[in-house]
């Protein structure tokens, strides 16, 4: 995915560049060809996951709890200017919510959007400070890294999370967008 990606930028440069409209135009077009072929895998691999989230999550009656930042987070992430691989991220990342919403509701299955914190504590609700991907509570002394942070607020507020829901023998929680 990368070399692909790298292969787009450089043929958008060399477009930018270039002085001669009908070359131009061929480099613009096996930029888009290429963009087309990068989407179909983006939106391949995220089809695959998605069904894989929902085989595990059916297999061990599990509802699926997704971290996700607020709304406008997101749309103000996505829209920064940022480019390359990072928008693409975002935009698999959004189809995925969508492809697993879609799933969960046509095997029945529970599914939440959450924010699940990644910068305060699990246990005492303090800010964290981060050290190389390693959180460190100042109040309570806890410290993990920062992508399992989420999964301990996921096991904290279970009951809080599926209020009203039938009980679960387990929690599938991803993380998949966290600040």
């Amino acid at each position: 995915m990368r070399r692909l990606h790298e292969r787009i930028s450089d043929l958008e440069r060399r477009a930018a560049r270039e002085a001669d409209p009908a070359r131009r135009m061929l480099l613009e077009e096996r930029a888009r060809r290429l963009k087309s072929r990068r989407f179909r895998r983006i939106r391949d691999v995220v089809a695959r996951v998605a069904e894989e989230i929902i085989e595990l999550a059916g297999q061990n009656n599990a509802a699926i709890v997704i971290d996700v930042m607020d709304g406008k987070t997101y749309i103000a992430r996505k829209q920064s200017g940022e480019g390359g691989v990072k928008k693409h991220l975002y935009d698999g990342l959004g189809q995925l919510r969508k492809g697993l919403k879609k799933l969960a509701k046509w095997y029945g299955l529970q599914y939440r959007e959450v924010r699940l914190y990644s910068a305060i504590c699990p246990r005492c609700g303090a800010k964290m400070e981060e050290e190389k991907r390693i959180m460190r509570c100042p109040a309570c002394g806890f410290s993990d890294h920062r992508d399992n942070i989420p999964l301990l607020w996921a096991k904290r507020r279970y009951w809080e999370i599926l209020r009203k829901q039938p009980a679960f023998s387990s929690l599938v929680a991803i993380t998949l967008l966290t600040s």
